[in-house]
C-alpha cells in the first residue's frame, strides 16, 4: 500500500496524466472510409483536436446507437466555430513486484524472485481533461485555431495549442484550384502536434505517449506526451487521392524546450510522414494503408565531457517508424512499429535519476497492434497488444514492457462515449531503490472512461 503522503500525491498526480486519452480522433474511421487524411472531420488534416461540421455529422450519423435528436451545429454565425473534449474516468489499479536480486541478511538463492506483496494499490473516479475549442473561418481556405486545457498536470508540455492553417491548394480555387494531382495542399504555422506515425487515440499506447510509473516501474514509451505540441511550420499534400505526405520544421519540443532559445540557430527538429491509401473497395468493406515516418532532434543530450561510458558526446534523436492498416468488413486492424535512439522521458516526480542520462534510453523499440470489431451500430470491441524496449548505454538502465488490453467503445448517442478497459502489463525495469538491479512487475488496471465531445 501507498505509505507517504508524498507518494500518494506523486500518484495522483500520474494517474492524471497516465490514463487520460488526449482528445484526438480515431484513425480507423479515416481507414474504414479509405481515406488518405483527415479532413473530412478535423480542421488538422492529420486528424484530433477541433471537428468540422463533417465531423458533427459523422458523430450525429454513423457513430451513435440511437440517433434521435434535433439538428446540431458548433457554428456560431458564418465563421467562428466552438468545440470540446471532456474525458474523466473510474479507474483501479494494482501492481505486483518481484525482486531479482539478493536482499542484504538472507540467503541469495532464497532471496531471488521473491514475489511481494502488491506494492501499490490505487482506485478512484478522476477529470482528466476538459480542452476547449476555438476555430475562425478567415475564408474559404484560410483558417485559424486556439485550444485551451484548463485541467492543469505537471507531466504535460502544455495546456494550449494554436496555429493558422492556409489551404493554398483547395476545392474552392481561392489560391488554386484542387485536380486530380495534388487533391489538398496546406501550409501550417504555430504550436501544434507534429506529424507522426499512428495518432492512436489512448495516449498510453507505447508508441505514443506510453505511461509513467505507478510503483518505481519507470516510463516506457515515447515523448508524444498529452497535450505535446512543438512550435514550427507544417508543409502537406494530399496526392492522387491516395497518397499524403508532410512535412514539418519544429523549434525542438522533445525535451520540453522552450520557444526562445540562448542559440537562435539551434537546436530544431524535423518531422517527415506519408501514407499511401488505396481507397474503399468491393462496395466499401475493403481498404489498406501503409506509411513511413521520420523524426529527428538536433539536440546535444550529454554533456561536453560525459562520464565514463556514457557514450558520444553529440548524440542525436532520432525517431523511425512503419505503420498501417487493413479494413475488411467490420474488422480493423491498425499497427505501428518505432525504432530510435536516444528518446526522451517525462519520468514520474520523484524518481531517482543516478545519471545525467537518466531521462533518455539510448536504444528504443515501440510497437503497438490494435483490431477492432464492430459488433453493431455504436459499438466495436478493442483488442490491443502493445511492448516496449528502452535500454541505456552500458546496461546503465533497461525497461522492457509488454501490455494486452481488452476493452469496447460504446457510443450510445450522439456525442457521447463510454470506454470500460482491462490492461495487463508485464516487464522487467530498474528498482527504484538500486537501478542497477533489476525487478519484475505485473500491472492490472480496469478502468471505465466517459467521453463527452462536440
Amino acid at each position: 500500500m501507498i505509505a507517504n503522503p508524498r507518494r500518494m500525491l506523486a500518484l495522483t498526480s500520474i494517474l492524471l496524466c497516465c490514463f487520460g486519452a488526449s482528445a484526438s480522433s480515431l484513425p480507423r474511421f479515416a481507414l474504414r472510409g479509405g481515406e488518405v487524411d483527415c479532413r473530412g472531420c478535423h480542421v488538422d488534416p492529420t486528424g484530433g483536436r477541433m471537428r468540422t461540421q463533417g465531423g458533427d455529422n459523422f458523430a450525429m450519423n454513423r457513430l451513435p446507437m440511437w440517433e434521435r435528436g434535433p439538428k446540431f451545429s458548433a457554428n456560431i454565425g458564418d465563421a467562428i466555430r466552438i468545440g470540446v473534449d471532456m474525458r474523466s474516468q473510474y479507474l483501479y489499479f494494482g501492481d505486483h513486484t518481484t525482486a531479482d536480486f539478493v536482499i542484504p541478511g538472507h540467503d541469495s538463492v532464497l532471496a531471488r524472485h521473491i514475489l511481494r506483496d502488491t506494492t501499490v494499490k490505487a482506485s478512484g473516479a478522476l477529470e482528466m481533461a476538459l480542452p476547449i475549442y476555438v476555430s475562425a473561418k478567415l475564408s474559404e481556405s484560410i483558417e485559424a485555431f486556439v485550444k485551451v486545457n484548463p485541467i492543469v498536470s505537471p507531466l504535460v508540455s502544455t495546456t494550449w495549442e494554436g496555429y493558422g492553417i492556409i489551404h493554398f491548394v483547395h476545392s474552392s480555387g481561392e489560391f488554386f484550384d484542387a485536380g486530380a494531382i495534388v487533391g489538398d495542399a496546406y501550409f501550417k504555422v504555430g504550436a501544434f502536434y507534429p506529424a507522426f506515425g499512428i495518432r492512436f487515440d489512448d495516449h498510453t499506447v507505447y508508441t505514443r505517449g506510453g505511461n509513467a510509473s505507478f510503483s518505481g516501474f519507470g516510463p516506457a514509451g515515447l515523448f508524444w506526451q498529452p497535450n505535446y505540441v512543438d512550435e514550427g511550420i507544417e508543409l502537406g499534400a494530399e496526392l492522387f487521392d491516395h497518397a499524403f505526405i508532410t512535412a514539418d520544421f519544429l523549434n525542438g519540443n522533445e525535451a520540453g524546450a522552450s520557444l526562445f532559445k540562448n542559440d537562435p540557430l539551434g537546436p530544431y527538429a524535423i518531422a517527415l510522414r506519408g501514407v499511401i491509401n488505396t481507397g474503399p473497395m468491393m462496395d466499401h468493406t475493403v481498404s489498406a494503408e501503409i506509411g513511413g515516418s521520420l523524426y529527428a532532434h538536433t539536440i546535444q543530450h550529454f554533456p561536453p565531457q560525459p562520464p565514463p561510458g556514457v557514450g558520444d558526446s553529440t548524440a542525436r534523436t532520432w525517431l523511425t517508424a512503419i505503420h498501417g492498416g487493413i479494413h475488411v468488413g467490420p474488422v480493423s486492424v491498425l499497427a505501428e512499429f518505432d525504432m530510435g535512439n536516444f528518446i526522451y522521458h517525462v519520468l514520474p516526480p520523484n524518481y531517482p535519476i543516478s545519471n545525467p542520462v537518466g531521462q533518455y534510453s539510448d536504444t528504443v523499440h515501440a510497437m503497438a497492434i490494435e483490431t477492432a470489431v464492430d459488433i453493431t451500430k455504436g459499438l466495436t470491441g478493442i483488442l490491443r497488444f502493445d511492448n516496449y524496449y528502452g535500454g541505456n548505454v552500458g546496461g546503465i538502465s533497461t525497461n522492457i514492457k509488454t501490455r494486452l488490453m481488452v476493452g469496447a467503445q460504446w457510443f450510445p448517442v450522439r456525442f457521447l462515449e463510454f470506454r470500460p478497459e482491462f490492461r495487463v502489463a508485464r516487464g522487467t525495469a530498474p528498482s527504484p531503490a538500486d537501478p542497477t538491479k533489476l525487478e519484475d512487475h505485473t500491472e492490472t488496471t480496469a478502468l471505465i472512461q466517459t467521453h463527452i465531445f462536440f
